[in-house]
This record gives C-alpha cells, structure tokens and sequence, in this order.
C-alpha cells in the first residue's frame, strides 16, 4: 500500500526497471484528463458508487503522486508539466473522498484520499522547493486526523487509541464502517505524516505516526495465536473493536512505519542539485547526508546497511 518503486534500488536491475517506471508515468499522463485530474469510471458491478467520470481528491491524487515520484527521479520536463497541471486540479478540492472505488461510494470522506495529498504535494514540494506544496501537504495532513481515536477507554483493549477509521460511509451501502477501524488505511496515512514532519513541525506530526503504528502493533496475531496467523494483523476490527476481520493482512505497513520511526525508512528519495550547466536529479534508497556539485561533478556522501548493496542513479 505504500511501496512502490523501491525494489530495484534495493536489489538490483535499475536500469530495466526504469524503463517500466517510465512507461507507467507515461501511461498515467495519456490517461490525465484535460482538466488535469482523472475520472472514476466503474465496472458494471460498480456502478452504484458513483457516476461515471466523477472526479475526487482519491480518484486524482494518487496518479498524480506517481508522475511527481517520476517526475523527482527523472527530471523529465513533460512529466514535471503534467503534475503541475494535476496539483493544480487538486487545489480545487477541499475534501478527502474517493480513494476506495473498488468497494466504496466515491463521495465519502476517506483518509486515503488524506494521506495521497499528503504524498503527491510532499513529493512536488521535493521536486520543485516550491513552498506553496508543502502547505497544501500540511493542509491534507490536517483532513486525515479526525479519522483516529485519540483516546483509550479503559475497558477496550490497547489498540483502540489512535486506531484509524476507513470512511464515514459504508461499502455497496450496505456494510457501514462508522467507528470500525481498518488499519492499513491509516498506517498509508502515517509513513506519509512521517515524511512530512522532516519539514513541518507546525503539529505532532511524529507522535501521531507512532500512535498508529502502535495500534496497528497492537493488533498484530501473536506466536501463540492457534490459528497460526502469526505476523499477520486483521482487515478490520469489528463488534466494537473486540472482532478481528479478515482477510488477514502480511505487515508491511506496520514495518516500514516502524522502520521510518527508528531512521531506517527504505523509500527512495531524491535530492534536485542545480548548476550553471543545469539542474541534476539524484535518487537513492540510501541516506543522502550530503549531495553537492563540484568542479562538474557530483559528491554525494550516503549512509545504508553495513555490507548491503544500494542503487543510485
């Protein structure tokens, strides 16, 4: 739910695997539609969540953080004008709704769409250091916390303080998921609040990504669970947070939240460098303590895994 590009830079094969990185920002541009946004257009069994072309938040910013992840490794001017022209769409919403049509009513409020707003201006802000995305970035952070318990009743069990509540609305209308948490929504939304707090601290940023790391820990099936779900943390949390729900979930959100917390974030990340000669991008998996242009040359000064391998490019 948050990974996405990140493997080759860990394990090898970057230069074939950029091929398809770009051919998938090249598809999400001829898809932009000419308002600078993208559409929900459903399956026949889908139809009752929304209409046809219906543009939210959740429906365009998610693509449109995946040509500003593209348009940061790249530099590649046409993708760059393609997410300008979709955070310009994206200035027109005020509401996080929409980022669940596989299941839910495209105009409920949705903390996905919360945590892709974050993601989408964040990765611009790091592309252009135009200050006006990373306030947007606040702005979208700030949707997303009304989403989570901020309190603990003492007869619950510990996972109820800052568990993360999907939607306020339901699934096909039927299924309502009104106070029921469902983790992973939220945890997309933490790594996302993690990021964002290396350059605001305007709120506890911080505290509020580990509150719903902690829960989602809580929730975690334990060596002795006789089901042998071990590792493993519920979809949902039902019957007032007393019913784990499958389908049961492998922990990756749990882990890479864990691992941002305690300075290990695997994502890759990119640092613009700009010169007289012009302007050079620089993406690794690896720490960038320092990146600098020199005599026409490049000195980048990276910290990773002792004895691991790590791609730059």
């Amino acid at each position: 739910h948050i990974m996405g590009w990140e493997f080759p830079y860990h394990w090898g094969g970057l230069p074939g695997a950029l091929v398809g990185m770009r051919e998938q920002a090249e598809g999400i541009m001829r898809s932009q539609e000419a308002n600078g946004g993208w559409g929900f257009y459903p399956s026949e069994d889908r139809k009752s969540l929304g209409a046809p072309g219906t543009q939210t938040m959740g429906t365009c910013a998610g693509p449109a953080y995946r040509l500003a992840k593209w348009a940061a490794i790249s530099g590649d001017p046409a993708v760059t004008a393609a997410m300008r022209k979709a955070l310009e769409r994206l200035r027109e919403f005020r509401v996080p709704r929409g980022a669940q049509g596989w299941e839910c009513p495209i105009y409920q409020p949705d903390v996905l769409g919360s945590a892709y707003g974050i993601a989408s201006h964040l990765e611009a802000y790091e592309v252009t250091g135009e200050p006006a995305y990373l306030q947007k970035a606040v702005y979208w952070a700030r949707t997303g916390i009304c989403f989570h318990y901020t309190w603990q009743d003492a007869g619950m069990r510990p996972w109820m303080l800052y568990a993360g509540i999907p939607v306020f609305g339901t699934t096909f209308y039927t299924h309502s998921w009104m106070g029921v948490p469902v983790q992973w929504c939220s945890l997309v939304y933490a790594y996302w609040l993690q990021r964002l707090a290396q350059y605001d601290q305007s709120y506890p940023w911080v505290q509020i990504a580990e509150g719903i790391t902690v829960s989602g820990e809580h929730q975690l099936f334990d060596f002795d669970d006789p089901k042998k779900r071990t590792g493993t943390y519920p979809d949902s949390l039902g019957r007032r947070m007393t019913a784990q729900n499958g389908p049961f979930i492998n922990p990756e959100d749990v882990l890479l939240n864990r691992m941002a917390l305690e300075g290990h974030d695997p994502e890759v990340r990119t640092v613009v460098l700009r010169s007289e000669g012009g302007r050079w991008h620089v993406t690794s998996c690896a720490r960038m303590i320092s990146a600098t242009i020199e005599d026409g040359k490049i000195y980048a000064n990276l910290a990773f895994w002792p004895g691991e391998s790590s791609g730059t490019m």
